[in-house]
Order: C-alpha cells, then sequence, then structure tokens
C-alpha cells in the first residue's frame, strides 16, 4: 500500500554522532485472526542515510531479519523496499503537531451482536485506533498491570483454566472487532493533525442509546504506542464490547486506560465557544495510578497540540462529574 505522511523527529543527532546514532526502525508484521500478529521481520535505516534524502528522493533496499521466539537465533526474512525524502529541517527547539493515522473500524458481527443483545437500530460496530508518538520516551517503560485486586481482572487474568479459556475468547473478539478483513466489515482512514481534526472524526451521539446524550469512549494505550477505543454504555453488548481486556487483546499490561469524552455544553464552552477532551483513569482492569495523570496529559498534547483544550482527571475528581452531567454523558 502507499502511505503519505509526515514523520516528524525530535531532532537528529549532530554529524559527528551518526555513525553510532539509533538508526530509524522498520517493523513488519503478518496480521493474524483470534490470536497476536506475528513478526515477519525489522529492517534499519541509519540516521546518516536518512539525511541523504535532503537533495533528492532516495530509493533503497532494506534488508528485514528475524529472531526466533525460542531459539533466539537470526534469520534473514526478505527484503523490503522503500523511498524516503526531507521535506525540511526545522529548528532543534520546534516540533510540529504530528500527522497521525485514525483508523475506524465498522464491524459486522459486532453490530449484530450488539443488535441481538441491545436492540435498536442495526449497524456495524465501531472501534478507532491510532498510533501516538513518544509513548515511551514520556511514561519512561512504566506500565499499568491488571488490577489483581478486582475481582472482574482476577476471572480475566487469572491462573485457571477457566481464565485462559476467557483470555482466548478476547482475543478472538478483539482479532474481529479490529480486523481489516473486507469479511467483518469495512475500515475508514483518517489523516488528522490537531486535536480538532481529531474531534471532528468522532460521533458526538449514538443513536442505539440515545441521540439526546453525548458519547463516552473507553480506551487503551497500548505499550506498541497505539491507542484503541470505541463507544461505551451500560448496554449489557456496547458495555462488552467495550471492555478495556478486549482492547488491549487480553495483555496484562498497558500504558495508560480509562475513558473519555468531549466536552461541548459545559460554562467553560459557553464562554469559550471551543470543545475539550475530558480523558481519566476509569478502569477497574488496570487501574491506572492518578499520579501518572499528568504524564497523560503531556503525551496527548504533544500528539494533538493545544488548540482546545486536553483535561486529564482522576476519576474521584469532581470536575470529572460535573462536566459528566452537564454534557449529559451515556
Amino acid at each position: 500500500f502507499h502511505w503519505s505522511t509526515a514523520f516528524p523527529f525530535l531532532r537528529l543527532p549532530p554529524d559527528s554522532c551518526l555513525e553510532t546514532a539509533e538508526s530509524l526502525v522498520i517493523k513488519v508484521k503478518d496480521q493474524n485472526r483470534g490470536w497476536k500478529d506475528s513478526s515477519v521481520g525489522k529492517g534499519l535505516i541509519k540516521y546518516q542515510d536518512l539525511l541523504r534524502g535532503k537533495d533528492e528522493k532516495v530509493q533503497e533496499t532494506v534488508e528485514l531479519t528475524h529472531k526466533a521466539l525460542i531459539t533466539s537465533l537470526t534469520s534473514n526474512a526478505g527484503t523490503l523496499h522503500v523511498e524516503y525524502w526531507l521535506e525540511k529541517l526545522s529548528p532543534l527547539n520546534a516540533f510540529p503537531i504530528p500527522t497521525l493515522r485514525l483508523v475506524n473500524n465498522h464491524n459486522i458481527r459486532g453490530g449484530v451482536i450488539r443488535s441481538m443483545l441491545d436492540g435498536g437500530v442495526f449497524e456495524p460496530f465501531p472501534t478507532w485506533q491510532i498510533h501516538l508518538w513518544e509513548v515511551g520516551r514520556i511514561f519512561h517503560g512504566d506500565y499499568s498491570h491488571w488490577n489483581e485486586s478486582y475481582p472482574a481482572a482476577q476471572k480475566i487474568f487469572g491462573p485457571s483454566v477457566e481464565s485462559l479459556a476467557i483470555r482466548e475468547a478476547i482475543r478472538i473478539q478483539h482479532s474481529m472487532l479490529y480486523s481489516k478483513d473486507q469479511s467483518h466489515g469495512s475500515y475508514d482512514v483518517h489523516m488528522i493533525q490537531g486535536i480538532s481534526d481529531f474531534i471532528r472524526c468522532l460521533p458526538t451521539a449514538d443513536k442505539n442509546t440515545s441521540l439526546e446524550k453525548s458519547v463516552r469512549f473507553t480506551y487503551v494505550i497500548l505499550k506498541n504506542s497505539h491507542m484503541h477505543f470505541s463507544i461505551t454504555s451500560k448496554k449489557t453488548a456496547q458495555d462488552f464490547l467495550s471492555k478495556h481486556a478486549l482492547h488491549n487483546n487480553a495483555g496484562p499490561e498497558v500504558v495508560f486506560a480509562g475513558e473519555f469524552f468531549i466536552d461541548n455544553k459545559s460554562e467553560r464552552f459557553q464562554s469559550t465557544g471551543t470543545p475539550a477532551l475530558i480523558i481519566d483513569n476509569n478502569s477497574g482492569t488496570f487501574a491506572p495510578q492518578k499520579e501518572k495523570l499528568h504524564l497523560l496529559q503531556t503525551l496527548l498534547e504533544f500528539n494533538f497540540g493545544k488548540e482546545y483544550p486536553i483535561f486529564s482527571l482522576d476519576r474521584s475528581d469532581p470536575a470529572l462529574n460535573e462536566y459528566f452531567e452537564v454534557n449529559h454523558i451515556e
């Protein structure tokens, strides 16, 4: 496929360090159904090679290598043909808001399940995924483990055979909801830059819950830098298909998790005319610490900018409940 977008870097190392500088890593995976995608291999492009793109478009063949899971032996995994160029070099203290690839999946089976259990008008069940920049650097590799004191999480991540079966069922559901296979539904791709683009791509209401209510989303930010999310509600199927463990493909850790919604009814909105992203750590399964909310704020502002406000609030913060009520959240 052809994916045309800009990939900004925090900085390029000085010329004297180019030989030892880290490389751009390209990872190729094979999409699977019902289990984690398989690694095909990875290739490297050195920073000094990237700089060749200042003067002309560069075509290069990158050798892919694959490391065996059990033996850790490295083998040749084929070649990848890439083409790259640099459009401009920014000053070291300038970093533009990155262009992000937002994928909206429309799953038929999920829609059938929701229609059968919750009623309402049939439509494919939507999920979204977006790759965020600098997740590892901002969170310093500090992840949220599953909440061992939470009964529902114990049933999923416990050591029993029943828990093993539950995790496998969740992986199958995850693969279905996030599949790009046309037999499962369809998907749209949006190239967004900034929080206003992000908000414009999201629905404001759900006709299968209440058109008078504003929608809220459950989300997880994964260790692979992807953010997965979907609309949630108190209805049976909608609630089940938006569980944090499902977004995380039954993985035991996330970078962060919770819920979010858009504020466009508060006094703040009435006085400024600008919507805001209200995001929290409301996940019983992973229970992210409120002390990390400032890192979530930094991550989102880094990726979406500050055109509209982003408020990262603790699940017990009275301000969160006020925003929740004034926006008539489902």
